[in-house]
């Protein structure tokens, strides 16, 4: 893959009150699928980097945090922010956190739709004025 030189690199945390380990893996992999399914440039499990001594040389994922790499456009961070916020809507009990260089957005599947989609305006402006 070519390596992207006006993309934004994001971070991006799940967090469920009412998951367990697998319950995380399983809302992980079913959120990355769906950013994959975009027009981005990859979407990255992370691997934990504290390895216990002794453990084997495969590192475990840290369920729950993706990083992902898209095009530095408002159109594509309109696309991302569109998904995860339909992400929450079927996954009423877990939050989302996005960070792009220490600017964070957190919203849950709690807040009304007005209140989330005020919360993202927001915070694409923010971002898309850091770029400008």
């Amino acid at each position: 893959m070519q390596e992207c030189s006006d993309c934004f690199d994001f971070q991006i945390f799940v967090e469920s009150s009412e998951a367990d380990i697998q319950e995380m893996e399983k809302l992980t992999l079913g959120l990355r699928q769906e950013l994959l399914d975009l027009d981005v440039e990859n979407v990255d499990l992370v691997r934990e980097r504290d390895i216990p001594d002794g453990a084997k040389a495969i590192e475990p994922i840290s369920w729950g945090v993706l990083l992902i790499k898209l095009a530095a456009s408002k159109g594509a961070l309109t696309m991302l922010t569109q998904t995860l916020e339909r992400w929450l809507t079927s996954h009423q009990t877990s939050s989302i956190t996005i960070e792009y260089e220490g600017k964070k957005l957190s919203v849950n599947g709690f807040i009304t739709p007005n209140e989330r989609q005020q919360l993202i305006d927001n915070w694409i402006n923010t971002v898309q004025n850091k770029e400008s």
